[in-house]
């Protein structure tokens, strides 16, 4: 976000990307912009802005029929954002100190209590944020965050069993381990192949059905 930014755009940018995280939109539908802006004691004009710079960010993007929405992720863009998060977060971890890593993951110890499908979501997001926290590095924090960000609403979809997505996080955490970094490496590993992989055989699935029902409408 531009430092020069206006103090109104950059409360609404702020206020629109705290709705995003909190799983106020709906993927696909046109966002009411005279809603927001009411609802946040604005103008459309500094709404319109802060979502231009939303969709900049890959959060957004412009309806077709005008205005801005959350995206409609196919299952195979979803499954590449999957990839790439795995080969940045692996290469971080890779990176660090097992000290650091370590430090990163205990400010969750206990922490991961009964959560929501959007809390599920957001945890993943602080999760893999801390863990790029770690470097130091702003550029690396800001991408993995971005990157989280951006996988938000597939999280919050892809959650099929609460306790199981809650375990799956505790389990990513562990931290009391012998070799922290060996062991971590593996557990990304799983986390972001059980989601390819679902991913596949769902985009499999479509694809099938789409054949299907092209052979019932030739027949």
């Amino acid at each position: 976000m531009a430092a020069a930014m206006p103090f109104v755009q950059e409360r609404i940018y702020n206020a629109l990307k705290a709705d995003y995280m909190a799983g106020v939109f709906v993927p696909g539908r046109r966002l009411d912009i005279q809603e927001i802006a009411d609802r946040h004691a604005a103008s459309k004009t500094p709404v319109r802005e802060a979502a231009c710079i939303l969709v900049g960010q890959g959060i957004f993007v412009h309806h077709s029929e005008s205005g801005f929405m959350v995206p409609v992720y196919e299952p195979t863009s979803i499954a590449d954002q999957q990839a790439w998060h795995m080969q940045a977060i692996i290469a971080i971890v890779a990176g660090l100190k097992a000290s650091a890593l370590r430090q990163a993951l205990l400010r969750f110890d206990g922490a991961i209590a009964a959560l929501g499908t959007v809390g599920i979501a957001q945890l993943a997001t602080e999760i893999f944020t801390s863990i790029a926290a770690a470097t130091s590095n702003p550029r690396v924090i800001d991408d993995i965050r971005l990157m989280n960000e951006r996988l938000h609403y597939a999280r919050i979809a892809e959650v099929i069993s609460v306790p199981a997505a809650l375990a799956e996080l505790r389990t990513l955490v562990k931290e009391d381990v012998t070799d922290l970094q060996k062991s971590m490496r593996r557990r990304l590993e799983s986390y972001h192949l059980r989601r390819i992989h679902r991913l596949a055989a769902e985009d499999e699935s479509r694809r099938q059905s789409n054949m299907d029902h092209n052979i019932d409408k030739n027949q």
